[in-house]
């Protein structure tokens, strides 16, 4: 029963989550480690037509098909997580922020505060096709023992919290 109510509760999660990789995007990746640079990448998304990759120092930048790697944005906190829409970046920070930059205007990053840092982790982050709603996976201990999660979705404009789905293994064996 434990773990039917599980599975129900993460097929949404499943569903954010699930991200296929274009060949344009593995060749421009491929083409991007083949390139010896001084940055950490933390993580990487793409939209199809570019990659952008986070990096442990704070840096957004945009890799193009050509090979050609661009500063996007300087956060100067790890980037944990991103994923990208159309026309926008959406990427999650160390600090507990998340933050939205448009690929038309990169220098203006609209931000808010989403977890606390310091008992949460930022594991995946996700963005609706259309740009609306950001779905996070995070997870942290609860009463600081056992290990869970907690999907959040959020309005994307606001950071307005949407619906949190908290799964928790109350299984004193699996801490």
């Amino acid at each position: 029963m434990k773990v039917l109510i599980t599975l129900l509760l993460a097929l949404p999660l499943l569903f954010c989550l699930i991200v296929l990789a274009s060949p344009v995007e593995r060749k421009i990746l491929v083409q991007y480690r083949l390139k010896k640079l001084d940055y950490k990448v933390t993580c990487h998304c793409s939209n199809g037509a570019m990659v952008v990759l986070g990096t442990e120092e704070g840096d957004l930048l945009k890799v193009s098909e050509e090979g050609e790697i661009n500063l996007l944005y300087k956060f100067r906190k790890t980037l944990l997580a991103c994923d990208t829409n159309k026309d926008s970046v959406f990427v999650g920070l160390s600090n507990g922020s998340v933050c939205r930059v448009s690929l038309g205007s990169p220098r203006a990053a609209n931000c808010f505060k989403v977890y606390d840092p310091s008992r949460e982790r930022l594991e995946h982050l996700a963005v609706s096709p259309g740009g609306e709603i950001v779905a996070l996976a995070i997870k942290y201990r609860y009463m600081n023992r056992y290990p869970a999660s907690r999907i959040m979705f959020l309005n994307a404009s606001t950071g307005e919290l949407l619906l949190a789905l908290i799964l928790c293994w109350l299984d004193s064996s699996r801490s």
